[in-house]
């Protein structure tokens, strides 16, 4: 799995790869970060209110206040994670 996820990955810093949208407080995107640890940009997406009260998150995860009905902002991504209801998409780009 992991050269699934990481392998064609872009090694530049401020490359993105993974976008967790509608991620909460995120716990999947500290899990993902814990067990596939890189160099990509790590980006928790969540309305403003949620992302304002998050815990702390570790370091190489950015918190963006996001409303999904929005243009995503974040451009160049390798990987999108979005929770609507219970179904959950992973997807290369």
């Amino acid at each position: 799995m992991k050269e699934e996820l990481i392998q064609g990955a872009s090694t530049e810093k401020d490359s993105v790869l993974l976008v967790d949208i509608g991620g909460g407080w995120g716990h999947d995107i500290v899990a993902f970060q814990k067990k596939y640890p890189t160099n990509g940009r790590l980006i928790l997406q969540d309305l403003p209110a949620v992302i304002k009260d998050a815990r702390t998150l570790p370091p190489g995860i950015e918190a963006q206040g996001y409303d999904f009905f929005t243009t995503q902002p974040v451009k160049g991504e390798r990987y999108l994670h979005f929770i609507c209801s219970t179904v959950f998409f992973l997807r290369p780009y």
